[in-house]
């Protein structure tokens, strides 16, 4: 879901700080685990499963944990959002663009930070494709 508006609203090479460390996906035992971050993490979501299915879902990053109480994605996401605002923190360079058009989207609140030709021409697909919906 993310890889696809990440690599069609990229910087280009050179321009970006590689940071995977926010999005990636493991599978573990949710017994045995134990939610740890780092003061220097980013924000970022954790989901736990069960069965195949959510069971719980936080936004840990910073030193700080928090649980959604909601198995909700959406609900996940904008506190993710939330929390860079206030927080006061500026989106990982990596996923900025990414973060922008949900910004953009859930919040109607513009991204107003650099973004690059790709960024502006995706939103004003993505806004076109709304608009029509709406119609």
């Amino acid at each position: 879901m993310m890889k696809t508006p990440q690599e069609k609203t990229k910087i280009p090479k050179g321009k970006e700080k590689v940071w995977y460390r926010s999005w990636r996906m493991y599978q573990i035992r949710t017994s045995k685990a134990k939610l740890i971050t780092k003061t220097t993490d980013a924000p970022r979501i954790t989901i736990f499963r069960t069965s195949g299915a959510c069971s719980a879902i936080f936004v840990i990053g910073g030193g700080i944990i928090i649980n959604a109480h909601s198995t909700d994605c959406q609900i996940a996401v904008k506190m993710l959002l939330a929390t860079y605002y206030v927080l006061d923190l500026n989106y990982p360079r990596m996923f900025a663009m990414v973060l922008g058009i949900l910004q953009t989207f859930l919040f109607n609140d513009p991204y107003r930070m650099e973004t690059s030709h790709q960024y502006k021409f995706f939103i004003k697909k993505v806004r076109k494709s709304f608009d029509a919906i709406i119609e």
